[in-house]
């Protein structure tokens, strides 16, 4: 899958790409919001969320620097491969995930 066309007037997304960053923003927006709305108290450090994933995108929070804790082996859903497994969820993840 091709995201990114580069030309002389500079990078793109494609429409992949486009739907790619889409997705990327809408779990970072999740993400932010169960960082930011719960109160503290019910967040002990290390509060983790159980997520399922398209298999491609494990790499992508694992380069970012929030791997994926898998639960089992990838499986089939659809015509793509899917992980579940557990998320850090915290303000320093959230953070390092935006860094990256």
């Amino acid at each position: 899958m091709i995201v990114f066309e580069r030309s002389s007037g500079g990078v793109r997304a494609t429409l992949a790409g486009r739907e790619f960053l889409r997705a990327a923003r809408s779990i970072l927006e999740q993400t932010d919001m169960l960082v930011t709305t719960e109160p503290a108290a019910a967040k002990p450090a290390g509060s983790q969320s159980v997520s399922t994933l398209r298999f491609r995108m494990e790499r992508i929070l694992r380069r970012a620097g929030w791997p994926l804790r898998r639960i089992g082996k990838p499986h089939p859903i659809g015509n793509t491969l899917a992980v579940a497994g557990y998320l850090e969820i915290s303000t320093e993840s959230l953070a390092r995930a935006r860094g990256a």
